[in-house]
């Protein structure tokens, strides 16, 4: 594997994180606000650090999908192509999982019509 590959990609991935933690951030409070009920406490506080912590490691998974090409494939998979692509659909895809679940955490009906 190359190492100005590996930096590269690296790179690429960390510059975006910070837009990601924003829009799904947006979403939580959004979400948090229309939702809520009259308490808010220490659980849920804690429940939305926790939520922040997983969202972060699973962005990490397109460094490791990118990192494991290159050295198990040798880049075969040309997945740095998708990068763009990789990134929009997995922070809109977490954004609709973090108003689904903070719809269903506060009110249990959410989906039913």
């Amino acid at each position: 594997m190359n190492t100005v590959t590996l930096k590269n990609t690296i790179s690429w991935w960390e510059k975006k994180r910070i837009a990601f933690n924003f829009f799904v951030g947006i979403t939580g409070v959004i979400a948090v606000l229309a939702f809520i009920p009259h308490t808010f406490g220490m659980e849920d506080a804690i429940g939305i650090v926790l939520w922040g912590i997983m969202a972060n490691i699973l962005y990490s998974a397109g460094i490791l999908l990118e990192v494991a090409n290159q050295y198990y494939l040798k880049g075969k998979l040309n997945i740095f192509q998708f990068r763009l692509f990789f990134f929009v659909a997995g922070t809109f895809t977490y954004m609709l999982v973090t108003w689904a679940y903070t719809g269903i955490y506060y009110d249990p009906f959410f989906f039913v019509m």
